[in-house]
């Protein structure tokens, strides 16, 4: 779904305001969909939906992801 919208990436607070439930559920939430190769979090509290075309390979190439994770640590 966040794909398809053109998000890339989304925290936890995010997905847990978009599902309507608890931060504490979303990994929970998600785990079928971690296990199945379609969500990857690299970092604490950072979720990233990864494209068919990579779900081979378990991630989107690292340099996809690197911007996104170093503002999401407050790193940039």
């Amino acid at each position: 779904w966040l794909l398809s919208r053109g998000i890339a990436s989304a925290t936890t607070s995010d997905l847990a305001q978009m599902l309507g439930i608890d931060e504490d559920q979303v990994r929970r939430r998600l785990h079928s969909r971690v296990s199945r190769g379609e969500w990857v979090m690299p970092v604490r509290g950072l979720w990233i939906p990864i494209p068919p075309e990579y779900r081979t390979w378990g991630a989107p190439e690292g340099i996809e992801i690197i911007d996104v994770m170093m503002r999401h640590l407050g790193a940039s």
